[in-house]
């Protein structure tokens, strides 16, 4: 399966989020600002049948870990995908 890499969009916003290399600077200041949202906000949103998928190529437990509880905090489902253990 070949991964594509490329900035995907769907209705003006990010569709998949794989790499920052073709991000415009105004995309990369929309991150840090929802980012620094989520950080002042008591409110936590409710992402609820949502699901966030981590893959990593380099093994991380505490990476991974940090991951799924910030998913968890946000009711979203959490898919990890091993690269070291899956098939290709």
């Amino acid at each position: 399966m070949k991964i594509n890499h490329e900035i995907q969009f769907k209705n003006n916003k990010l569709k998949h989020f794989l790499n920052i290399k073709n991000l415009s600077k105004l995309h990369i200041l929309d991150i840090i600002n929802k980012a620094e949202q989520f950080h002042d906000n008591k409110e936590i949103p409710n992402y609820t049948g949502r699901v966030v998928a981590s893959l990593f190529f380099e093994p991380s437990t505490r990476t991974k870990t940090t991951f799924e509880l910030a998913t968890k905090k946000i009711s979203a489902d959490f898919i990890n995908i091993d690269i070291s253990n899956s098939s290709t």
